[in-house]
């Protein structure tokens, strides 16, 4: 079963409540805050969400969880975004953002499109002085939240790739200016560094997402798969060039 790692707070146990009564014990398995995420282990099967959604905006999709704590409900909305990151949830954050109302006591649910698909997990709500529902919520997305599963069925663990870079939100000094991240520092013994990653260098373009903050990078990097490599678009002194580097797994 996977939730929200901050619903469990200090809890190394839980109980699974089912729709027809059933209380089920649970036992935590993993912890993944720099996700939000976490896996719960169950004796009993539940029928699982076998199909994850190909998601488009506007894409119309429905959030199933336990508002205010008033027994499961279902709301519904459309994407309004995919690939959101650098909100300041979570250290490593790539979310589908919909308008579908979440309030307090729905996160870890699913999100799912009109066919039942998994189109993520409820995480977090965007506030502004009251922790309701404003109309821009945030579900981890299938990719992020099978890439955890994943890791913990190969490995007992997550083991996401982190930034081998310390870097900023920037722009190229050209007449087509764009958007990317600026590495102010390369970390000794990381992928990149062995890359030939330099300090200045623009990160544009990080496999075939665009960079407007370090926190897209570090998305990318959590969601590449071991062994995978990824092409960097770099902009250097006056010119565009494409770095690949392979993280450690």
């Amino acid at each position: 079963i996977a939730t929200a790692d901050h619903v469990l707070g200090p809890a190394n146990s839980a109980n699974i409540r089912t729709r027809d009564g059933r209380i089920m014990k649970a036992k935590v398995v993993l912890r993944e805050p720099l996700t939000d995420i976490a896996l719960l282990e169950i004796p009993n099967p539940l029928n699982p969400i076998r199909e994850t959604a190909d998601l488009s905006l506007g894409a119309e999709v429905c959030a199933a969880g336990n508002s205010f704590g008033l027994n499961i409900s279902i709301t519904c909305g459309v994407v309004s975004a995919v690939q959101v990151s650098g909100v300041g949830f979570n250290q490593i954050e790539d979310f589908i953002q919909t308008d579908a109302a979440v309030n307090p006591g729905m996160s870890g649910g699913a999100l799912i499109d009109r066919n039942g698909k998994l189109a993520g997990m409820l995480s977090a709500i965007f506030t502004k002085g009251s922790d309701a529902n404003l109309g821009v919520n945030f579900a981890v997305s299938p990719a992020l939240l099978l890439a955890v599963v994943d890791d913990f069925k190969q490995h007992g663990e997550a083991r996401l790739n982190r930034p081998g870079i310390i870097a900023k939100p920037s722009s190229t000094n050209t007449p087509d200016t764009l958007l990317g991240v600026e590495v102010i520092r390369v970390l000794e013994s990381t992928p990149e560094a062995s890359a030939g990653i330099e300090v200045g260098d623009v990160i544009l373009r990080a496999g075939k997402r665009r960079m407007a903050h370090p926190a897209a990078y570090a998305a990318t990097l959590a969601l590449l798969k071991q062994d995978e490599t990824l092409e960097l678009l770099i902009w250097r002194t006056d010119a565009e060039l494409t770095i690949n580097i392979k993280p450690k797994q």
